[in-house]
């Protein structure tokens, strides 16, 4: 009968860490003093900017967030340079900050037509407030109409 053998191979985990560590070590006793000092020094200096950064950032954040509550409370926004508007909505349980800007006259004068005659698939005929007996309730297809008017002006700006 054939004797089994005994020995074990090193775990990989272990030949992995030898090797890494034999690399470490021969890099390290192959640079000069003054590099390694440079080295931990810009480490250090990484670390501390990291730090003052991260802290100023947390700070900001926190500062948004109680003017957002503040703004939540008072249900206004802020208005800014170009016109636009900011307002602070609850999200989740947090506040959102969504910028309103502001519809340009000529974009109204370019589809003045579906302000004023809704398309006839909107279920509003001309003299009447209401829509016929047809119409869906709850649909209101001249809202819509000029929703994506306007909606579709904007995307062209955007594109």
């Amino acid at each position: 009968m054939a004797v089994q053998s005994t020995l074990r191979s090193v775990e990989p985990l272990k030949r992995l860490h030898a090797y890494y560590t034999k690399l470490f070590i021969g890099k390290y006793k192959a640079t000069s003093r003054s590099t390694r000092l440079l080295a931990t020094l810009a480490l250090l200096l990484s670390i501390i900017a990291s730090g003052a950064g991260g802290r100023r950032w947390w700070r900001k954040k926190a500062s948004e967030k109680e003017e957002g509550r503040r703004l939540l409370r008072r249900n206004s926004g802020l208005k800014n340079k170009d016109g636009s508007r900011t307002l602070v909505v609850p999200y989740g349980d947090a506040t959102s900050k969504v910028t309103i800007h502001p519809t340009k006259p000529t974009t109204f004068d370019a589809h003045r037509r579906l302000f004023l005659n809704p398309p006839r698939a909107s279920g509003m005929v001309d003299g009447q407030p209401t829509p016929h007996l047809q119409a869906k309730p709850g649909l209101n297809l001249a809202f819509l109409h000029q929703f994506l008017s306007l909606f579709e002006h904007y995307d062209t700006q955007v594109a």
